[in-house]
């Protein structure tokens, strides 16, 4: 779901260089 990729990135913000996929 692109929604949860976008609460995510909103809540958890990009501190670690993880690769969106999980």
């Amino acid at each position: 779901m692109v929604q949860l990729k976008t609460v995510r990135l909103l809540y958890d913000p990009p501190d670690q260089c993880q690769p969106v996929g999980s």
